[in-house]
């Protein structure tokens, strides 16, 4: 075999629907490859190749195209990685709570105790107040990273876990190498959930100007009532498709693959895209999170690796992450799906 007709590329676009390909070995250029997404095949020499043109899904989708699996498949597969890997699920899991709730968890219920405290008007000193200002804001600064870092630690092992199916339980020394990450992935999505923030701020910000216009035409009780359902649907209904389009974007930025803006605009089509999957991954996850939030940080510890595991799963469909390469029996070694 001549090297320079080998595609040392481990990623391919499929040109007929973008979504972008995991290969683990070198490609000739006329192997025969099978997207996992769109489930057509092409040539790997038809392929859009990421180093060398603009990033997958930057062309339109094809009609009809929206085929990123199954739900009971894709829980079927997050049942058995969940039980081959819960060590090492849990115990990072542990691990990103008990530091989230040391940074930020802690310190608030803390200072939601001060504020009241002095609101109630037992303490007025300046110096207090102040002190407690700067408190505040510090703690506020670090809610957005330390979520962000909690989540791409938990994104990154069950991508480890789920990409290639891992044959063997992941120990929890490795489970330990995903601690680290990137800085530039923490930013990126603090920035993320910055501005999704300052968005529900302002929805509540509106929803209390609008409450307080309707005071003065109707009754205080009714102008309440209504701004406070009409609020919480709009609060509800927002959270909710925030998750659903943008969720695949989490998923981009904690693989690597995208900085946030190409995230963002990929995750929206792939939303749209898979909008069947998309929307009861979306629908578990939002349960499971909610549930796990009645139990407070216990809760959290388990339900967390629960509710993730099958949205990597569902990205990695979505993507083509998990596909199988024919290589015309030239390479035997093949993509192995969840």
């Amino acid at each position: 075999m001549d090297p320079s007709e080998l595609i040392l590329v481990p990623r391919l676009g499929c040109p007929h629907c973008d979504a972008l390909l995991e290969t683990l070995a070198p490609l000739t250029s006329n192997a025969q490859v099978e997207c996992g997404a769109c489930d057509r095949s092409f040539l790997s020499n038809e392929a859009i190749i990421p180093a060398f043109s603009p990033a997958p899904f930057s062309r339109d989708l094809p009609a009809g195209f929206g085929r990123g699996g199954k739900l009971d498949q894709v829980l079927l597969s997050a049942i058995e990685m969940l039980r081959s890997h819960v060590w090492a699920l849990l115990v990072t899991s542990l691990f990103v709570n008990a530091v989230w709730f040391a940074v930020v968890g802690w310190p608030s219920n803390f200072l939601i105790g001060q504020w009241r405290f002095m609101l109630a008007g037992e303490s007025t000193d300046l110096g207090s107040f102040a002190a407690l200002m700067t408190a505040t804001f510090a703690v506020g600064m670090m809610i957005a990273p330390m979520s962000a870092y909690a989540w791409i630690v938990m994104a990154r092992l069950s991508l480890h876990i789920c990409r290639y199916g891992t044959p063997r339980p992941v120990s929890v020394a490795a489970a330990v190498s995903h601690w680290k990450v990137p800085f530039r992935s923490v930013w990126q999505i603090s920035v993320l959930f910055v501005a999704l923030g300052v968005m529900f701020a302002t929805i509540v910000v509106g929803g209390l100007v609008v409450t307080i216009a309707l005071s003065l035409w109707t009754d205080p009780q009714s102008a309440t009532l209504i701004g406070t359902l009409g609020m919480g649907t709009i609060l509800i209904g927002g959270l909710f498709s925030m998750q659903w389009l943008l969720w695949p974007s989490l998923f981009l930025i904690a693989d690597d693959r995208a900085n946030l803006t190409t995230a963002v605009r990929w995750s929206v089509r792939l939303a749209r895209e898979h909008r069947k999957l998309s929307l009861s991954l979306v629908t578990v996850y939002f349960l499971l999170a909610t549930l796990g939030k009645l139990f407070f940080y216990v809760g959290e510890v388990v339900t967390i690796p629960i509710a993730i595991i099958p949205m990597a799963i569902g990205y990695l469909k979505m993507t083509g992450g998990e596909q199988a390469v024919d290589l015309v029996c030239i390479v035997t070694r093949s993509v192995r799906a969840c």
